[in-house]
């Protein structure tokens, strides 16, 4: 496998369940997964909390960006610097983002907007062809200004998807 690939939305992801109307945006990539994670959270951690000064930037000035839109964004230092707790469980925050379940292989968090919605989904699966990780976002917007944010920011989402999974495998981390 290459180190992280755009697949389909894996099947036994729970993100149905969770975000039951079609997405108008959605993604998922792939990597292999080396290292296997006590927890979801350990996981996500491995993957999101390692953003380089590049990323991070473009993120708060995202942010800054779509709070000016009325989107309810996070605080930077949820972006510098994201707090890892000793234990999580639905409805607690993980990173920037409140989680919406939390399962012995998948976690999904994400954010209710008043121009979108969102979920990313971290799935871990274990094969015989080896152990790999899914991240899939799906996005829900509810007016113009959701879908011309969408527009605008699907682009930049997908890189940095793409690089902060490659990332987390070449540094040894999933």
């Amino acid at each position: 496998m290459a180190i992280a690939t755009s697949t389909k939305i894996p099947v036994d992801s729970r993100l149905a369940e969770t975000f039951a109307q079609p997405a108008w945006f959605q993604d998922a990539h792939r990597a292999p997964l080396s290292v296997w994670h006590e927890t979801m959270p350990e996981l996500f951690f491995a993957i999101f909390g390692h953003h380089p000064s590049w990323m991070k930037t473009m993120l708060i000035a995202r942010n800054r960006l779509a709070a000016r839109w009325g989107l309810e964004v996070p605080a930077d230092d949820e972006i510098l610097a994201p707090p890892l707790k000793s234990s999580y469980a639905v409805g607690d925050r993980i990173g920037p983002w409140p989680i919406f379940a939390l399962e012995d292989n998948e976690i999904i968090a994400g954010r209710d907007n008043r121009h979108l919605d969102f979920r990313v989904s971290i799935l871990r699966t274990r094969s015989g062809s080896g152990n790999s990780v899914t991240v899939t976002t799906v996005c829900r917007p509810h007016n113009i200004a959701g879908k011309a944010y969408l527009v605008a920011v699907a682009p930049f989402h997908i890189f940095g998807m793409r690089w902060l999974l490659a990332d987390a495998v070449r540094m040894g981390r999933i």
